[in-house]
């Protein structure tokens, strides 16, 4: 017998895609890692979760397969819109198509195109897409005092008070705000003073004279 020895060789390749993102915040200098991203498939599955880690948004890897050589993938990218105190969430969206090829040496090979929706659709996005939050915070404080009498019954609106910042005291200006006392002797200056994220740091002082 003349048996043919027949060698069988099997090839398979493989490949992985990583998707990522950007992420800044307006009116403050860093980028704190409390946004949350989900990454959909195109029939809208959930198929990936992730926290930034400061500006950089990562997701797990995709493995692709030899079985995929040839073939486009899609994929969307949102902000997890759950309230943040302080915060106005992205509404952003990104859809990444991803193309599979085989490089025929066992490795398959990810090109990805990236497009921003729109009003009508998408549009085409070049660079890494970007999610922009904006932070605002804001403060207030309601001046109030009481007014002591001794000796004599205290009556309401007896007396008036005026509160002033250093500007309109030493400038002899008029006052920011003025208030009576009531029959308990309590008064409340009743315009509240407010702050914003610019004042962060800034001591304030202010002052309240009686002027009866």
């Amino acid at each position: 017998d003349n048996d043919v020895l027949a060698f069988e060789n099997i090839y398979n390749a493989s490949g992985t895609w990583v998707p990522r993102a950007q992420k800044t915040v307006t009116g403050r200098e860093d980028v704190p890692s409390i946004f949350t991203f989900k990454l959909y498939d195109k029939e809208g599955k959930e198929i990936d979760e992730a926290t930034n880690n400061g500006s950089t948004i990562t997701f797990d890897a995709i493995t692709y397969g030899l079985e995929d050589a040839g073939k486009e993938f899609e994929y969307i990218v949102r902000e997890e819109q759950t309230a943040i105190p302080g915060y106005t969430l992205s509404t952003e969206e990104y859809r990444y198509t991803v193309k599979v090829t085989d490089d025929g040496e066992g490795n398959l090979e990810t090109t990805q195109t990236v497009e921003k929706k729109n009003a009508t659709g998408y549009e085409d996005y070049v660079g890494t897409p970007l999610f922009t939050n904006t932070y605002k915070a804001e403060g207030q404080v309601t001046i109030s005092g009481k007014k002591v009498l001794q000796g004599k019954d205290l009556a309401n609106g007896q007396f008036t008070f005026e509160l002033h910042n250093q500007e309109t005291i030493l400038g002899n200006k008029d006052p920011l705000a003025t208030a009576k006392n009531g029959t308990d002797g309590t008064f409340t200056f009743e315009e509240p003073l407010k702050f914003d994220q610019d004042d962060v740091g800034t001591a304030f002082t202010y002052y309240v004279k009686e002027v009866d």
